[in-house]
């Protein structure tokens, strides 16, 4: 490993709450930022940081590490080229990082957490792919811990949550828009992360999601402290902290379930909505049009069932192939 990558990994700071992590405590991992531009995530897992940080020992049941800054190579193309969703040299997004060969990756099927870490951390050693060493280090941080949670901020959208299959002990931390990808390998962190733990044991209680924050409204003190009190409150319903909330039962919020639904145009043009996110479009109803650049005629695109759009590309000219509309489909 050269000097700059294992700088790069030794940024990737991570802070520990709570109890020692074991088999007997319930225990999360959360991290932000695999993204470089999605930062209103990292401003909502430091401000859970602070907060843990003032919290009385005695109150935690279970163990919390975050990891608000889970891609340090990816803040660095952010920052000084604007792009912080895809590898600069590859052309490849940096939550489709993580496939796995198990059986080449991983030849002797380890047996513990602990040596499957240890595994973990002399494949880093060897590594010469900053994809690679990124996506073990992350895993060798996040081996052994019940939940664990990777936030996101989408492009320009309204809060939502991906995960394998919903459960009543997914959490949800009030978000209420669900997609499902059940089977599917999509190499995500927490797609990954699930299948490469089921593959050596199963682990009680495992669930890997990813959840999307807000990004169609500013990132502002009061939406940062609403974050860090559904994310709390999270930690509350499944045992990690004792219920801050005087006298207050938490409940889990009612859900949507569906698939994902990418909209595209095959023309490049402006676009224009006809909804709010968040409504219900009925199949056939109109969803956007695109403005060709000869100013000829409108295109309109229609909804190709009942469906609710949860992110619009934030270009407002948009081109060929490019997805226009993310909706659920319900």
């Amino acid at each position: 490993m050269n000097i700059l990558m294992n700088n790069c990994l030794e940024a990737i700071k991570h802070y520990d709450f709570g109890k020692k992590l074991s088999d007997n405590n319930p225990s999360i991992y959360l991290q932000s930022q695999l993204h470089g531009n999605e930062t209103f995530s990292t401003l909502v897992l430091y401000s859970l940081i602070n907060h843990l940080s003032s919290i009385d020992k005695s109150s935690f049941l279970g163990s919390v590490r975050v990891v608000p800054r889970a891609n340090p190579f990816s803040w660095n193309s952010y920052l000084y080229s604007r792009n912080g969703v895809f590898n600069p040299t590859t052309g490849v997004n940096w939550n489709r990082i993580f496939s796995w060969n198990l059986e080449t990756d991983f030849p002797k099927k380890e047996t513990s957490i602990s040596t499957l870490r240890q595994s973990v951390i002399k494949k880093i050693s060897n590594e010469t792919s900053i994809i690679n060493s990124l996506k073990y280090y992350l895993l060798s941080l996040s081996i052994g811990y019940n939940y664990i949670i990777d936030v996101h901020t989408p492009e320009n959208g309204i809060p939502h949550l991906y995960c394998s299959k919903f459960t009543s002990n997914t959490p949800t931390f009030d978000i209420k828009y669900v997609i499902e990808y059940k089977d599917e390998h999509i190499d995500t962190f927490d797609d990954a992360h699930k299948r490469i733990i089921q593959y050596f044991y199963k682990l009680k209680n495992n669930t890997a999601i990813s959840i999307e924050l807000d990004s169609n409204v500013p990132a502002t003190q009061t939406l940062v402290k609403k974050w860090t009190t559904a994310l709390m409150d999270e930690l509350s319903k499944i045992g990690i902290v004792k219920n801050d909330h005087e006298n207050k039962s938490i409940k889990q919020c009612n859900v949507t379930i569906g698939k994902i639904k990418d909209y595209q145009t095959q023309v490049s043009g402006i676009q224009n909505h006809f909804f709010s996110l968040g409504d219900v479009v009925t199949e056939t109803s109109p969803l956007f049009s695109i403005l060709p650049f000869d100013l000829k005629s409108e295109i309109i695109i229609k909804a190709e069932s009942n469906c609710i759009p949860l992110c619009l590309r934030k270009d407002t000219i948009v081109y060929p192939g490019a997805w226009v509309v993310r909706a659920l489909e319900i």
